[in-house]
């Protein structure tokens, strides 16, 4: 019997995207990029774009259970959801969001 064999190549679809990727992660199976420079894409093709850190870039970022919160040197939390929505979480006034932890029960800490 032959054996069909498949490349790992065949299932990956190369992007370009403007800025440098701080966290990528699926969300409820949307592909989600959080981008140094304050923004996410999220999509197949990463064609939705929304500002997560105006005048800011993402220094941070974390996913779990559907949504995926990033941490600015604006002192912003903010929570991305699948569906495009965005939630301010936190804001520290400026200082820098250094980590962020995601526990499954929705809860968020961060430090600064």
């Amino acid at each position: 019997m032959a054996v069909t064999q498949t490349s790992l190549t065949e299932h990956v679809k190369p992007l370009t995207l403007p800025a440098e990727v701080v966290g990528a992660a699926f969300l409820n199976g949307t592909p989600a990029f959080a981008l140094a420079d304050g923004t996410a894409r999220l999509g197949e093709g990463a064609d939705q774009s929304l500002t997560l850190h105006e005048d800011g870039v993402v220094l941070v970022a974390q996913a779990l259970n559907g949504r995926m919160v990033t941490g600015g040197d604006d002192g912003r939390v903010v929570e991305l959801r699948a569906d495009g929505s965005v939630q301010e979480l936190g804001n520290e006034k400026g200082k820098w969001i250094d980590a962020l932890a995601l526990r499954e029960d929705g809860a968020t800490a961060w430090t600064i």
